[in-house]
Formats: structure tokens, sequence, C-alpha cells
């Protein structure tokens, strides 16, 4: 919570705006206020991952296969999200209508491949993580140039495991570029660092 109120703000400094005061505001105040846009739009977000979740929950050994979220979020959003109109609108089987976002990659891979498929991903990024992590302390006493590399990608997917909690697509090129980066660094430096 602390690293949310400090880095807001100071991000908001490097906005090239005039108006990135009231940005900052608009980001606070949208947590807390009552009937209004910001309270809907939480609900919606809120009530698709739990309609994820419940998914996930029903379909815990292989989920409801992948890209399949939309078709069934209907069945499993909470009685209580129906008051936000997004919600109405992913749900709505009218021609036109946006396809229905999860509001987080951890949420969508749970409901579109179970606990398996969960527990899959997060061996992948959680194994890179450690071997980054292990051979940025071994690296840190014999080359202080690459060891800061590691740390930069230990940071980068750690930034992107949180992402997954507001973004809910795999087609996003960053989680794909990060994991090639991090394992062709692994690979480089896998050698100098069992000397």
């Amino acid at each position: 919570m602390w690293l949310l109120i400090i880095t807001v703000p100071l991000s908001g400094l490097l906005i090239p705006e005039t108006n990135a005061v009231d940005k900052i505001v608009q980001i606070y105040t949208s947590l807390s206020e009552q009937n209004t846009e910001f309270q809907l739009s939480n609900i919606g977000r809120i009530g698709s991952q739990l309609a994820a979740i419940n998914m996930g929950v029903s379909h815990p050994f292989s989920g409801i296969g992948l890209g399949q979220y939309g078709f069934y979020m209907p069945e499993y959003i909470p009685t209580w999200a129906w008051e936000s109109s997004e919600i109405n609108l992913w749900a709505s089987s009218s021609p036109d209508t946006p396809w229905a976002p999860t509001q987080g990659l951890w949420a969508r891979i749970l409901a579109e491949t179970g606990f398996i498929g969960l527990f899959l991903w997060l061996s992948v990024w959680i194994t890179v993580l450690r071997s980054i992590w292990k051979r940025y302390f071994k690296l840190r006493q014999i080359d202080q140039q690459n060891s800061i590399l590691a740390l930069a990608l230990f940071i980068s997917i750690f930034g992107l495991m949180l992402n997954g909690f507001v973004s809910d697509s795999l087609r996003s090129l960053s989680y794909w570029i990060t994991l090639g980066v991090a394992w062709a660094w692994l690979v480089k430096f896998n050698d100098k660092v069992d000397q």
C-alpha cells in the first residue's frame, strides 16, 4: 500500500501534462468514491475476476479451455456485479459486443486451464526468478555489470507477475520478450557462475 502511495505521485510528476496532479487525485478518489462511474468500473473488474476464479474452481483440472472465458462468463458472475454496465455489456450475446475481459491474467489462466495450468504458468516464472536470483548473488562478486542486468531482469519479471493482477492478455509481448531475454541470459551466464 505504501508503495502505491509513494509511486503514483512520483510517476505523475514525470507525465509531461499540465493536469498530471488532477490525474493523480483521480486515481486515489476512484478507490473510495461511491455511486459513481469509478465504483461501477471497480465492480466490473472485481466481478469479472471473481467469475474467472469461480470457473477455475468449478473446472479445477483442465479449466474451460483457452479463450473460452467470454462464453462462460455470464454463468459465473456474482449477482451483485450485474449492476455494472460493463458487466452487462460484456455478458451480452448481441453482435458487435466487445469480448469479455477477465481483468487479470492469473484469474484467466485459472479459469481457462484450471489449477494445473496455473501451477505450470507459475512454475515457469518462479523457476526463472529463482535462477536469476541465485546467479545474481554469485555474479555480484565477479561481474558487477552483468549482476545489474540480472537484477533488472528480476525486477522486470516480478513487475510482469504483478501486472497479471490487472491485465489479462497472453498476447502481451512483454511476457514473451522478457522470458526470452531471461532464458538467453541464464544460458549465457550459467557456465560463468558455475565455475
